[in-house]
């Protein structure tokens, strides 16, 4: 009977994290759906500023992620990191409606990510170590779904209050941009307080400590799914560029919001599923497919010149980013034992996030010099590869 409780509990920590997940992604697509307009429009940043600014977010948060997930291994707590590193980022998300010039915006988006980073591994641990092995699929697309529907809500509320203030009260574009920024805290503060009702699972109470940093903690065959994931994550550039795409088909700013909306959405509605469908008929069946998808997202993106199929395209991403998050997790999930997954999950998160900067730079400077149909091109035979590398590894991945 006392197990059975301990079960219950672990799998509520899941249902916990996913709520703070939704409320705290809902206040930053509020901002991050409005950041680069404030950016560009308000603060006049250049592009080249606005790629600078994600790049070094992104960079400092996959670096911490690995950090704080060994720390987390060490010192055998994840409930700790997973607090302080939400609190971080909801602490920062404060500042944004001040700021007056970009540098100001560079040093809270890097505050914010770093909470991103000390957060990220340590609640994935988390999750892993609350739920049964067999189900690690289905609760990491729970998750993940969460996580999601917390960003479909902020970009929906970010659409609302823009057309709102925009078009019926007349305010102009920074005082309505300002507003969603300050309204986009209140969810933050709201999320961090469902963390104080997870518990830290048993399982995690181990007798023997790894060492930090301590790379032979990894099965072979987890550093040759780091490769797999790796070689994808050269090709799996970021949404912006897709949206920047769209933007060259579309002059209205408020239009692309909306087809953000349409990525989140099924986004959400993917997670769940596939996750669910990988603890059935196997990980790799499930990202094979997910692989394929995207390749043929970026096929189409490189030719598109239809304002009409720019809906379904958005729609087939937000699935091919479903199907990858949660399975991608589960599959590492299976490969690691739980006292080092902090630091597996970590790796994993500090290896994939250096090869997207590397694969969004080399996109971006390719659009440059050449234009974004060579760029598309590229990354969709990126993806092919990283596909075909998959399928011939995969029976010594199982």
């Amino acid at each position: 009977m006392m197990n059975s409780n301990i079960k219950t509990q672990n799998k509520k920590n899941v249902i916990y994290l996913g709520l703070t997940s939704l409320f705290v992604d809902i206040s930053s697509e509020m901002i991050f759906t409005v950041m680069p307009i404030f950016l560009k429009n308000v603060l006049g940043a250049s592009y080249a500023i606005v790629g600078f600014i994600d790049g070094i977010s992104e960079i400092t948060a996959n670096i911490l992620k690995y950090v704080s997930g060994e720390i987390s291994d060490f010192i055998q707590k994840r409930k700790l990191l997973t607090i302080i590193g939400y609190s971080f980022s909801a602490i920062s998300k404060i500042f944004f409606a001040l700021a007056n010039s970009w540098p100001f915006v560079l040093v809270f988006r890097v505050f914010d990510r770093v909470g991103k980073g000390i957060r990220t591994s340590p609640r994935d641990a988390l999750i892993k170590e609350s739920v049964p092995a067999e189900e690690t699929g289905k609760w990491f697309g729970f998750h993940r779904s969460m996580d999601t529907a917390g960003a479909f809500i902020g970009v929906f509320l970010s659409i609302v209050i823009l057309y709102y203030l925009t078009n019926f009260q007349h305010f102009n574009l920074e005082k309505t941009i300002r507003t969603i920024l300050f309204f986009s805290v209140i969810p933050a503060f709201i999320g961090i307080i469902f963390l104080f009702l997870v518990k830290e699972p048993k399982s995690t109470e181990l007798t023997t400590k790894k060492n930090l940093f301590e790379f032979k903690s990894f099965s072979k065959n987890y550093y040759l799914l780091i490769l797999i994931f790796s070689l994808f994550s050269l090709g799996n550039i970021s949404y912006s560029f897709y949206l920047l795409k769209a933007q060259t088909l579309i002059q209205s700013i408020y239009f692309l919001p909306i087809l953000y909306l349409i990525y989140n959405l099924f986004y959400m509605l993917s997670s769940y599923p596939a996750g669910k469908l990988s603890d059935k008929i196997g990980r790799e069946k499930v990202l094979i497919f997910g692989f394929l998808l995207l390749f043929f997202v970026l096929l189409f993106m490189a030719y598109l010149n239809s304002l009409i199929l720019l809906f379904p395209i958005f729609a087939f991403l937000g699935i091919t980013a479903g199907i990858y998050d949660g399975t991608s997790k589960a599959f590492i999930s299976d490969l690691i034992k739980k006292e080092v997954s902090g630091g597996a999950f970590g790796f994993y998160y500090m290896i994939t996030g250096i090869c997207t900067l590397i694969g969004n730079s080399l996109f971006g400077f390719i659009w440059d010099r050449i234009g974004n149909q060579v760029s598309f091109l590229i990354s969709a035979i990126i993806i092919l590869i990283a596909t075909l590398t998959f399928f011939f590894l995969r029976n010594r991945l199982k």
